[in-house]
């Protein structure tokens, strides 16, 4: 990402927007947004149900965990990634990113590029720090050592 487009992204409030429209349409197409929610909720849904929580209801962010967890459970990373980039909800994200902890070498290609690019604008909002500092760090080491 070139420091031209990621001032812009931090600068232009109708970047989130045009961010979250993607990530519906990649969700639309994906298919993973027509999965069933079954299960009860997880001790991790409570630090989710925040002020996203209140925005899009309690139930779509459980149905939502429910999901990411179950593809987790079946060690299905990428999906459980593509999952997380295409809600709205992006603490979501933010829980799968401590749960798994740096884990670039297991996504696809397509996967890590969309998870560095809302890396990059979350660091550049000062927002999430802590927890994609290590992600920001992996990224950095396989770029030096070309892994």
């Amino acid at each position: 990402m070139n420091l031209k487009r990621a001032t812009e992204m931090r600068t232009n409030p109708t970047v989130m927007t045009s961010r979250n429209a993607v990530m519906k349409d990649m969700q639309k197409s994906s298919g993973h947004g027509a999965l069933n929610c079954t299960g009860k909720v997880d001790a991790v849904l409570a630090s989710i149900s925040g002020a996203n929580a209140r925005e899009n209801g309690p139930e779509n962010n459980n149905c939502l965990w429910q999901r990411v967890k179950g593809f987790l459970c079946k060690g299905d990373l990428d999906s459980a990634y593509a999952e997380a980039l295409c809600s709205v909800n992006e603490l979501v994200l933010i829980e799968l990113l401590d749960r798994t902890g740096p884990v670039l070498e297991s996504l696809s290609h397509k996967t890590v590029s969309d998870i560095l690019s809302t890396l990059a604008s979350y660091f550049l909002e000062r927002r999430f720090t802590n927890s994609i500092i290590p992600w920001l760090q992996q990224a950095n080491t396989s770029l030096k050592f070309g892994n």
